[in-house]
């Protein structure tokens, strides 16, 4: 098998390999996504590689540069049962040359692949990552109204970088069911958050602190980076971000930031508290505002992903309702 990097006629033959595993009403949305990270640059044909014998592709390796720095993969496919074990000394040399402090593999629920080939080029077993979704209209008890809870306040970061009064913040979004115009252009609206950004990473930083979502990795990766990867979301919705606070108080404790993701669902991208806010059911509260919000941008369904071993996490969203629809086994290979 001689391996060599894809030619661009060559990458949809690659990627059909790749995920043959998949059922077929899953394959084009994967094959979408994978043509979406080539054309954007995120899968460079460095790290895209392929086997051929006889000038047939029998085997592709496909790696994403990810923005936190880390190169995630996709579990080598091979035909004829040939070992995939040909990829890993060009992943690694692949992985140096970007300074990738991990590679993160994943793989798709019920997957065949060899553990022991993973094990042996130096990966090892993080966590199942979890694909959650509920139906928000069912699981949603509060009126448009009245959708701050008791305890909470939630507020919008697109009325808190253009400084718009305190009585105003009750979401944009919320109070217009998520139509008309969308205040999300970057052009215009990032000369105002200069100061918002900082308090979105210094407050992330804090829900950091001893995370249970697959710590050894997010360890690695800086929030800003994460933070500006979120923001460069096509999906991004600044009226749909908020800082979250204790009803009374002016300190912020946590973060909630969705997605806008037509046609249906709403996606919780990422929420969090800081160690003094945790145990008090505030999470259970926080997904409680999105599933009401999701409603009132009229959409049908809310998704987010957790570490199955983040047992609070999970906890809560089970809790509201949510079931898992799918799942991945995730390993990482350390270079630090």
């Amino acid at each position: 098998m001689l391996i060599t990097h894809p030619t661009r006629a060559e990458i949809v033959e690659s990627v059909r390999l790749a995920f043959r595993h998949l059922p077929p009403n899953e394959f084009p949305a994967r094959q979408q996504l994978i043509m979406n990270l080539v054309d954007a640059g995120s899968i460079e044909m460095d790290g895209f590689f392929i086997g051929s014998d006889g000038g047939v592709v029998v085997g592709v390796l496909i790696s994403q540069l990810r923005p936190d720095g880390l190169i995630s993969i996709w579990y080598p496919a091979t035909l004829d049962n040939r070992s995939p074990q040909q990829f890993f000394p060009l992943l690694n040399n692949y992985a140096k040359s970007r300074n990738a402090p991990a590679i993160v593999l994943m793989t798709d629920k019920d997957q065949v692949i060899d553990e022991k080939v993973i094990f042996d080029n130096g990966f090892e077993y993080i966590s199942d990552m979890l694909m959650l979704v509920a139906n928000a209209a069912t699981e949603s008890n509060q009126t448009v109204e009245n959708l701050n809870s008791a305890r909470l306040k939630f507020i919008p970061l697109y009325s808190s970088c253009f400084e718009i009064p305190e009585a105003e913040h009750v979401s944009v979004a919320l109070r217009s069911g998520c139509s008309g115009a969308k205040p999300t252009a970057h052009t215009g609206f990032d000369i105002h958050v200069s100061t918002c950004r900082e308090r979105l990473i210094k407050l992330m930083a804090k829900t950091y602190v001893n995370t249970r979502d697959f710590p050894k990795l997010l360890e690695l990766s800086p929030v800003d980076n994460i933070l500006d990867e979120y923001w460069r979301n096509i999906f991004f919705r600044s009226d749909l971000w908020f800082f979250v606070q204790k009803m009374g108080e002016g300190e912020d404790i946590g973060v909630l930031l969705l997605s806008d993701v037509p046609p249906e669902h709403v996606e919780l991208t990422y929420m969090g508290l800081i160690e003094d806010a945790r145990g008090q059911g505030f999470s259970r509260e926080i997904i409680q505002f999105a599933q009401n919000t999701t409603v009132a941008c009229g959409r049908k369904l809310v998704t987010t992903i957790v570490d199955e071993q983040n047992a609070a996490a999970l906890k809560s969203y089970l809790k509201r309702g949510f079931v898992a629809w799918d799942r991945k086994k995730v390993y990482a290979k350390f270079f630090v």
